[in-house]
């Protein structure tokens, strides 16, 4: 349905996450976005790997983005 209304990018989970996780993802997306240059999946990449870091659970592997 996003989609079909015209959403070009989704970021979204397969299962629930941890709340402190996620916000974190996010943070860190929006940072490595705000660089000069920087493309959704590098900073959709960069993200995750930050999460992963700070977060030893599986959760930052639940984060998918689509286009």
């Amino acid at each position: 349905g996003l989609k079909q209304a015209g959403v070009n990018t989704i970021i979204m989970t397969l299962w629930e996450v941890e709340a402190k996780m996620s916000a974190c993802l996010v943070e860190e997306f929006y940072r490595a976005l705000s660089r000069p240059g920087a493309t959704k999946r590098e900073a959709f990449r960069e993200a995750r790997r930050k999460a992963r870091e700070n977060y030893p659970t599986l959760d930052w592997a639940a984060y998918i983005m689509l286009d």
